[in-house]
């Protein structure tokens, strides 16, 4: 039981509780705060703040630096993409030679990457490496396949010669 009732008081109801409103406390500032006008901001040399209330000391806070750099959205990059060369170094991978094939695709991939986070110069440089070992691939495929046709034909002529249609 509660004390109230044990006195003989009963508690009030709901309803009447309700009806009062919620209860009222006297306003009184938390320790430390004053109401009254805000702080005044008195500026010295950059990164310097004074902070005074009306009537009381002046208080110096640490120096705090804040630095925000602009943030550039990775589509929004400064001029069209680079072309990554992802189709040529694809085709140069499967027809022609697949070692610097492989690294072209990976420079192509590396190129795509660099200008989505906003990298101009590392696309552009990761571009032209993949057109590099683009053009290795072909050049050395090229060459292989003259090799291998020419040995094929001296192969070819070979057998042929030392064939007896008699």
């Amino acid at each position: 039981m509660e004390k109230s009732e044990e006195a003989g008081q009963k508690p009030p109801s709901y309803t009447e509780a309700t009806a009062a409103g919620p209860p009222q406390y006297p306003e009184q500032p938390l320790p430390g705060q004053q109401y009254g006008p805000p702080p005044t901001v008195q500026y010295g040399y950059p990164g310097q703040y004074t902070y005074t209330q009306p009537g009381q000391p002046a208080y110096n806070y640490p120096n705090v630096v804040v630095t925000h750099q602009g943030y550039v959205p990775p589509n929004t990059a400064a001029g069209p993409p680079p072309p990554d060369h992802m189709c040529a170094a694809v085709f140069v991978t499967l027809c022609c030679f697949w070692p610097t094939g492989i690294i072209a695709i990976l420079k192509a991939s590396e190129a795509k990457s660099s200008y989505a986070r906003g990298d101009i110069g590392g696309a552009n440089l990761n571009a032209k490496s993949a057109k590099q070992m683009i053009n290795i691939s072909i050049i050395v495929g090229v060459i292989s396949f003259v090799l291998v046709a020419v040995i094929l034909g001296l192969y070819i002529g070979l057998i042929l010669n030392n064939l007896d249609f008699s």
